[in-house]
């Protein structure tokens, strides 16, 4: 839910038209989702194939540090997959 709330966060710093009740939405959709469901950025980890790290949770953090709006969940999310991410960049490469 934190992350999610930064991501609002920067979508007003950016003045984007944010519901009041985006945060509400995405955990009901959460609540919802299959129990043995994964999104696509963990069915890439777990294939290795090419992940979307640096356009996803990378962009959130980098336009945080940006407008000023503190992403410290979106951070630790970045900074924990970062290196699984660049294993898997590096395999692919060579």
């Amino acid at each position: 839910q934190a992350a999610y709330e930064e991501v609002v966060q920067i979508a007003k710093a950016k003045r984007a038209p944010v519901g009041d009740d985006v945060v509400d939405w995405c955990m009901e959709a959460l609540d919802n989702y299959p129990e043995a469901g994964m999104s696509s950025l963990a069915k890439d980890f777990i294939s290795d194939n090419p992940v979307e790290l640096e356009g996803l949770t990378g962009t959130v953090v980098r336009m945080g540090r940006e407008l000023n709006v503190p992403t410290p969940v979106s951070a630790a999310i970045y900074a924990i997959l970062k290196p699984a991410a660049t294993r898997i960049e590096q395999k692919l490469v060579s």
